[in-house]
């Protein structure tokens, strides 16, 4: 049997809609998914304390911001000393997203002043060990949560095989389940009757 907190098409389902729109209300989410609203918070609780879901969040147009200009920066560093600058980088105000490739490049997205850009990475990173910077000022961007179906493809609770459009779900004792197949289906449900009756 699997562990009592893996995912299921409920679960995915809500991750699914709070990404969409994070500001729904419970009531709303308990409808799209035949719940009562304090089970959804449960499963959003349960969610969090798991790391599926890290916070919720707003999208702020930056370009709209005064005195701030979204750019892109490109560094490079020895591999050694990446680290510690993209730690760095990761807790300087105004940076959105950091990437650390192992080669020892960093590119960060972020919002500098726009007065001087530099001045802003000197008063918090040393770049001493950073042998060359890139910037680019940024014209457009999207940030989106759009999820591929295929992230929210569940594995068969028998097989392991993904449980494809023509699968099964069904709720066996307190879980709904997604199977691959009707034979699946009913390994799953001998065992479980099995596993109740050893347990009794």
């Amino acid at each position: 049997m699997r562990d009592k907190r893996d995912l299921d098409q409920t679960d995915l389902e809500l991750i699914r809609l709070l990404a969409e729109d994070a500001r729904r209300p419970y009531n709303e989410l308990a409808e799209a998914v035949n719940l009562s609203p304090p089970a959804v918070s449960d499963r959003i609780d349960r969610l969090q304390e798991q790391g599926v879901i890290r916070q919720f969040t707003i999208d702020i147009d930056r370009l709209k911001l005064q005195q701030r200009t979204p750019i892109m920066i490109e560094f490079e560093a020895h591999p050694n000393e990446s680290e510690e600058i993209y730690q760095r980088l990761c807790s300087l105000a105004g940076v959105e997203h950091a990437f650390k490739q192992y080669d020892g490049t960093i590119v960060v997205y972020g919002n500098a002043p726009k007065s001087n850009p530099i001045e802003w990475l000197r008063e918090e990173v040393d770049l001493e060990h950073v042998t060359d910077i890139d910037f680019e000022m940024i014209e457009k961007y999207e940030w989106t949560q759009q999820l591929d179906k295929a992230e929210f493809s569940l594995p068969c609770q028998v097989c392991d095989n993904t449980v494809k459009s023509d699968g099964i779900t069904a709720t066996i004792g307190e879980r709904t389940l997604a199977f691959c197949c009707p034979s699946c289906k009913s390994t799953y449900e001998r065992e479980f009757k099995d596993f109740q009756t050893n347990f009794d």
